[in-house]
């Protein structure tokens, strides 16, 4: 395990989780996006996860991480399955400021989001309510509006896109979720309750899992009734009921505000091991849900 130090000691450290086989010119267009937003340094600081990338794109990764004061972490996991799990709490581990920020590299910031992350911290007074999150919503673009998102450079970005989403506009946005990963933590609240839990490797439910722990570890809102039940899309709520309908709540919060990152096209291949994992981590993810529920025991710190 490698790490370069972050540029800076903000109270914030985004973890970027990657692991790159190919297509290493893609990745480090998808990392520039983070700098969309030209103050975010002054905010926080960047800690890239590698999950064992091939040793020639690791150092282009390290390279790149250099030249915009990005920290870099490798992990010698190339021989495993990726996991983003792994990735978040190696991250968590190995930051040095009270506050993380999990941002997955295909989301992309405006101009002043970090800004307004590091605002929420004591608008929803973090240091005496640790056991909360700050969760930023997200819209899925499509292939051309990535591109042209990409290419925006005028005053008023955040506004014309946030326009977009309220209405909707399918030539533009492939969906719309104010439930996601994006998520702020205190970062040893976060270690305490022992993190994404690792045997989630492969694709999916390693974050709602552990978002629905501190859901019900705060005790801010009421379980819904039929609370395993996966009921239509987080953009679709229409009743408080499964557990949807509560954790959508969190990202609401932050879309009310005009808080949201975007995420960028890019193909998805379903045939991967990683794909493949979905139902695996379904079927463990109703099982956590039910016993935290139940028992309220996290996994070790």
């Amino acid at each position: 395990m490698k790490m370069t130090e972050p540029g800076n000691h903000q109270a914030i450290t985004v973890i970027v989780p990657v692991r790159v086989n190919v297509l290493i010119e893609e990745m480090l267009l998808r990392l520039n996006s983070l700098v969309y937003d030209e103050e975010m340094l002054r905010y926080v600081c960047v800690l890239v996860i590698d999950d064992g990338s091939q040793p020639d794109h690791a150092k282009k990764l390290k390279a790149h991480c250099d030249r915009y004061n990005f920290g870099y972490l490798y992990l010698g996991t190339r021989e495993k399955l990726f996991s983003i799990a792994r990735c978040r709490n190696e991250g968590a581990k190995a930051a040095k400021t009270p506050y993380i920020f999990f941002q997955d590299v295909d989301l992309m910031p405006t101009q002043g989001f970090y800004r307004k992350l590091s605002q929420e911290i004591d608008i929803v007074d973090l240091l005496n309510q640790a056991n909360n999150m700050i969760m930023i919503p997200v819209a899925y673009l499509t292939e051309r509006a990535t591109k042209e998102f990409m290419e925006d450079r005028r005053a008023g970005k955040l506004q014309r896109y946030l326009d977009k989403v309220l209405n909707r506009d399918h030539e533009d946005f492939e969906k719309f979720s104010s439930g996601t990963s994006a998520c702020l933590y205190d970062r040893h609240y976060y270690l305490s309750c022992g993190g994404n839990r690792e045997e989630y490797s492969g694709w999916g439910f390693e974050d709602i899992e552990f978002n629905l722990r501190v859901l019900i570890d705060s005790n801010r809102l009421p379980i819904p009734k039929n609370w395993q039940k996966d009921i239509s899309t987080f953009d679709n709520q229409t009743k408080y009921e499964g557990w949807k309908s509560a954790y959508r709540l969190f990202g609401d919060r932050s879309f009310y505000k005009g808080i949201i990152l975007f995420h960028a096209w890019h193909n998805v291949d379903k045939e991967t091991p990683y794909s493949q994992r979905r139902d695996t981590n379904r079927k463990l993810f109703r099982s956590h849900i039910k016993d935290f529920l139940n028992n309220g025991e996290h996994p070790p710190a």
